[in-house]
């Protein structure tokens, strides 16, 4: 083999390498993450390079659910835990026990989530969207129109705090992510 061939086989292994990385992350929480299902509010913008996708916004995401988070006195792009349980309405849904500027430690049926703040949305976690597929777009849209109020996200959420989203559901309806 000569060395021009060495050298576009190293070339294409390392890009092919690159691109195999990106969804590896997302591959691995979903594998091996805790499950939580999260209530949410979608919203329904369109992009012309990302195609459609929903905007979610969790009830986490804001002060009102998620306690503590005002005592931490976040500034725009500050790292924060949140540690979650199951919620006490018996629907499966989790819910924000408080909000730390460290790692807090999980009980047994508890998870922490790490999020940033940002100044003008709230929390981020890193599944705050979902893309939908063309074929069902207007289906969803109708479906979470009429049920918004029914909305939650699965997600995974892995030992190092990271969050992946799983399905989405709105009453008797559920899309896999």
């Amino acid at each position: 083999m000569s060395n021009a061939h060495l050298r576009f086989g190293l070339a294409l292994a390392l890009q092919l390498g690159i691109l195999a990385v990106i969804p590896a992350g997302q591959l691995w929480i979903r594998a091996t993450g805790q499950t939580v299902l999260l209530k949410t509010a979608p919203v329904d913008p369109y992009s012309i390079l990302s195609g459609y996708y929903m905007t979610l916004s969790y009830e986490i995401s804001s002060s009102p659910g998620l306690p503590g988070a005002d005592k931490l006195q976040l500034k725009d792009g500050d790292e924060f835990w949140v540690l979650l349980a199951p919620g006490k309405g018996g629907d499966g849904v989790w819910e924000a026990m408080g909000a730390s500027a460290s790692r807090p430690k999980a009980e047994p049926g508890q998870v922490a989530l790490r999020g940033r703040w940002r100044r003008w949305r709230g929390a981020e976690y890193g599944i705050e969207t979902y893309y939908i597929p063309e074929d069902v777009r207007q289906a969803m849209a109708e479906v979470f129109r009429n049920r918004q109020d029914q909305a939650v996200v699965e997600v995974k959420i892995a030992r190092s705090g990271s969050a992946a989203i799983v399905r989405i559901r709105a009453g008797d309806r559920t899309y896999e992510y």
